[in-house]
């Protein structure tokens, strides 16, 4: 994780085993919709 959030799938896979998925995250610029490299659909899907 950078300063700004989650900026890869693999990181929400890895916060959300280290939390127990009892906390929320920022994604924000990391997403493509705002220039970054991660899809929100990949985001919007991930279960």
């Amino acid at each position: 994780m950078d300063a700004g959030g989650i900026s890869s799938i693999e990181q929400i896979e890895k916060f959300k085993s280290a939390c127990g998925g009892k906390l929320d995250f920022t994604i924000g610029s990391a997403l493509d919709i705002f220039g970054g490299d991660l899809a929100y659909d990949d985001v919007k899907n991930y279960k």
